[in-house]
């Protein structure tokens, strides 16, 4: 299988399910109320590092609910120390 990186475009999921899946440029300009960095399938340490490496200096704007929930207990407890 061979991916032309340069063709993938950012895709976001739009309530009320995780699979109500569209291009993040379709709803360009829309106000977001919530975000939830996650998986249902164990999101993993690494997985966190890297949302909070892309979130690092920056601030979540108050009106905007913002969670974070690790995989598992494990993971929770790697991030905390």
């Amino acid at each position: 299988m061979e991916l032309d990186l340069d063709e993938l475009e950012p895709l976001i999921a739009q309530p009320h399910s995780p699979d109500n899946i569209v291009r993040v440029r379709d709803i360009e300009g829309i106000a977001v109320a919530q975000v939830c960095i996650g998986s249902c399938t164990n999101s993993s340490f690494y997985d966190l590092a890297v949302a909070a490496a892309m979130l690092k200096d920056k601030t979540v704007a108050p009106e905007v609910s913002f969670t974070l929930t690790p995989g598992s207990r494990q993971v929770f407890e790697m991030i905390a120390r």
